[in-house]
């Protein structure tokens, strides 16, 4: 038998979203799963109204209630403790997944012999009226520590992990806005991530969002969280990859305001460039 998936569902707020992101994890073809809601402090209203949801399937699923509100790396690590799958899927409450997320992923971890899975997506942005596929290019996880770093590109709820992953690792509480980026980081640098070329999660962006509500917040976080990483530890092996730098620069100037990082990376890309043509030429005279 296929081992179980849990999927968590993390969730605050906003609980009109709910029930399309619940029926597409009850619906899921692959059917060896179990479905953990983490109320994440919500107010009695809103908690009301998440059973109310959750009445309406079939399904039994497991509620874990928070008193306190202490954000979604809390949340997610609540319910991973409680979690009894082998695999665990992450699920924000206002998106929702392709029917035969689990059922691929589950079947293309185990046919690389794998730890974690990520696919394409599909943006719905309600904020500015548009739908865009987000495609990883063939490429992307060749040095996937860099690519991690440099790409912005990886969605976690597109992410099918095995568990023995969170034995090593879990989500750092200080981080209210680039939790996942910080472990997927983390976990890259012990694991190997395979990529499922299928858009199977459908992921919304909206007003009500944290990251929208605070952007500036969420901005300068992703920023400190990319000077302390980059300085650390980006180190380019590939230098093939100019097109991921150029489009760090780009990302860096534009959304995070910061000239400085775009320089930080662009010094070290030209520098060790720089310093392997230069072993190459010794080498040859």
């Amino acid at each position: 038998m296929k081992k179980k998936v849990s999927i968590i569902i993390p969730v605050f707020k906003n609980i009109h979203f709910l029930k399309k992101s619940l029926s597409s994890a009850v619906n899921q073809t692959y059917k060896n799963i179990e479905i953990i809601i983490v109320n994440d402090g919500n107010n009695n209203d809103d908690k009301k109204e998440i059973y109310k949801i959750i009445n309406t399937f079939k399904k039994k699923i497991l509620v874990i209630n928070l008193k306190k509100n202490q954000g979604v790396s809390n949340a997610l690590n609540e319910g991973i403790k409680k979690s009894t799958g082998g695999y665990l899927s992450w699920l924000s409450h206002d998106d929702y997944f392709h029917l035969k997320k689990t059922e691929m992923q589950v079947d293309y971890l185990e046919k690389k012999c794998a730890k974690i899975c990520s696919c394409d997506f599909v943006e719905i942005n309600k904020i500015s009226n548009f739908k865009i596929d987000r495609i990883l290019d063939d490429k992307y996880l060749e040095d996937q520590v860099l690519s991690i770093i440099l790409n912005d590109s990886l969605h976690g709820c597109s992410l099918l992990i095995d568990k023995e992953c969170f034995n090593n690792f879990s989500f750092n509480k200080k981080y209210k806005h680039i939790q996942d980026y910080d472990i997927w980081y983390r976990m890259s640098e012990k694991y190997q991530f395979i990529h499922l070329k299928k858009k199977l999660l459908y992921s919304n962006k909206h007003i009500s969002q944290t990251s929208y509500i605070k952007k500036d917040e969420s901005v300068s976080e992703k920023l400190k969280f990319y000077e302390d990483l980059i300085d650390e530890k980006l180190l380019f092996y590939n230098f093939n990859l100019f097109t991921y730098v150029f489009k760090f620069i780009y990302r860096s100037i534009l959304i995070y305001k910061s000239p400085t990082l775009a320089i930080t990376v662009l010094k070290k890309f030209l520098f060790y460039n720089f310093y392997n043509y230069f072993r190459l030429y010794i080498k040859r005279n």
